[in-house]
């Protein structure tokens, strides 16, 4: 899958307001929670919608025996979006047991007895441009603030 990477170096001879942010924060683990909310909340936003870019329609075949015409929804194991929050760093994803399924669904290839049924793409762990912005702000942001909650979102 791919990933978003934050990455936040500071040198010895930063700006003031980088030194103050290194001073400030000595653990990022708060930040990179709130960065996880806001990545989780795009994620189950994407199912919401049926994708954004708008997911390939189901075929017929497939329609037929689900009885719906929703795309990835069948078990709801791709909505179970995982967050793994450390000092540094936050990962998105799947349980392990999913991510060949996951991998499938969201890259899109072959699949099936055979490989004979081909899966389109339909990209779900994506974050949108305004999910970076509101990352980019609450990054911005940050030394200025004890806790903060990303605008509008909720626990996820």
């Amino acid at each position: 899958m791919s990933a978003v990477k934050l990455t936040i170096s500071i040198t010895d001879n930063a700006t003031a307001p980088l030194r103050a942010f290194a001073v400030n924060v000595a653990d990022l683990k708060p930040l990179m929670a709130n960065v996880g909310e806001i990545a989780h909340a795009s994620v189950i936003e994407n199912f919401e919608v049926g994708g954004r870019p708008k997911w390939l329609p189901l075929a017929p075949a497939t329609i037929k025996k689900k009885g719906h015409t929703k795309p990835l929804i069948a078990s709801g194991v791709l909505k179970n979006i995982t967050r793994k929050v450390t000092e540094n760093s936050v990962l998105i994803g799947v349980p392990p047991a999913a991510k060949d399924y996951a991998a499938i669904q969201h890259f899109g290839g072959k699949a099936g007895r055979g490989h004979k049924v081909t899966i389109p793409a339909r990209p779900y762990m994506l974050l949108q441009d305004e999910d970076l912005r509101e990352i980019d702000d609450l990054v911005q942001t940050w030394p200025s603030r004890n806790e903060p909650s990303p605008s509008g979102r909720g626990q996820g």
